[in-house]
């Protein structure tokens, strides 16, 4: 008699999902967007750590479209800068941030 398969669970270090945004029709499909993710995640049995979560929107518009997306009805926390892969990345677009970082870094 063949062994039954058990789910496995894993553990997810990082995850992004992204997308450009031009009109409020690109909000909604960016939130559909991370709706999918949460669903896959559950599937999969690799729930999200919402309070890791974050957004940033990158952009160099002056009055950029924001709008509040949402993972499980909570509202995802806006972000100012964030790191990927040891990069930090600004909401405008500006890599001071990272530049400082790295010297600081190479100074200790």
């Amino acid at each position: 008699m063949a062994e039954e398969l058990k789910p496995v669970a894993f553990n997810v270090d990082d995850a992004k999902c992204f997308r450009t945004i031009i009109s409020p029709l690109d909000c909604a499909q960016f939130q559909r967007d991370i709706d999918t993710f949460v669903e896959w995640s559950y599937s999969w049995k690799l729930a999200f750590n919402f309070d890791k979560c974050s957004l940033c929107t990158v952009t160099k518009k002056r009055n950029p479209t924001i709008y509040d997306y949402k993972m499980n009805n909570k509202t995802i926390k806006r972000v100012l800068s964030q790191k990927d892969f040891d990069i930090v990345i600004t909401s405008d677009a500006n890599f001071k941030e990272h530049i400082y970082s790295q010297v600081s870094k190479a100074n200790k």
